[in-house]
């Protein structure tokens, strides 16, 4: 939703709390940890999954070989109808994802709360939106 306000947008302050996976400089920051599918049952590890592929292309193709020649996971082939490739993936397998970009959990440390990308201390990012809110409010009640 879009406020519609007559006032300059320096007006408003922004707040905003974040669990970021890296810091600026890329390096993790602790608020993630990387876990496998099972920890997270993923449902693909669960119940095994499928994937369609179109051979008929140079990404597809590639696509066919990595599966093929895989030794972490273990399919069947099936050809379709429909020209494409499926390939079937049995429960119990690690799934693309946790090898590509992984499964995360956050870790239960505690965000990073900022006020106009400043960072501040709960205490004061709570007192302060609530504070802005209330005097937002009364603005709009004519108050």
């Amino acid at each position: 939703m879009t406020l519609r306000t007559r006032l300059p947008p320096g007006v408003y302050s922004h707040y905003r709390y974040r669990r970021p996976l890296h810091d600026q400089a890329g390096h993790l920051t602790g608020h993630w940890r990387r876990v496998d599918c099972r920890e997270v049952e993923c449902p693909h590890y669960l119940l095994g999954w499928y994937t369609d592929v179109d051979e008929t292309t140079d990404f597809g193709q590639a696509q066919a070989s990595y599966m093929r020649t895989s030794r972490r996971r273990h399919c069947k082939e099936e050809h379709l109808p429909s020209g494409l490739t499926r390939f079937h993936f049995e429960p119990g397998q690690t799934c693309f994802r946790s090898t590509d970009t992984g499964h995360w959990l956050a870790t239960g440390m505690p965000p990073i709360y900022s006020k106009d990308r400043q960072p501040i201390e709960f205490e004061r990012f709570t007192d302060g939106m609530n504070e802005d809110s209330y005097r937002h409010h009364k603005r709009r009640q004519g108050g």
